[in-house]
């Protein structure tokens, strides 16, 4: 994953069911936060709920494709934008991540 600055955050673990995602990074064993989502077409939205998510918001886009889910969204930056294209913009507030299920 990499944030809307360009920066790398290696692996990250999301639990996502059909109303909740929860965050967690496996090197550090630390849970990061859990939110909801909602999707319309191929827009997604997430609210953070707990954790260092809580009470943000992202608006994104997404495409899945077989076992891989390419999500982009904005981040909590009230000047950012939902994104045109799945790819990290850090001019546009806006990052890419590519997950796989496993």
């Amino acid at each position: 994953m990499a944030d809307s600055d360009g920066s790398k955050h290696g692996d990250i673990r999301l639990v996502i069911t059909d109303d909740k995602i929860t965050a967690s990074n496996p090197q550090g064993n630390r849970e990061m936060g859990a939110g909801t989502y909602k999707i319309l077409g191929k827009r997604i939205d997430a609210t953070g709920t707990d954790g260092q998510f809580s009470g943000k918001k992202y608006e994104g886009i997404f495409d899945l494709d077989g076992k891989v889910l390419k999500w982009c969204s904005a981040n909590d930056n009230p000047n950012s934008k939902r994104p045109d294209n799945l790819q990290t913009n850090p001019q546009a507030g806006q990052f890419l991540m590519v997950l796989e299920k496993k």
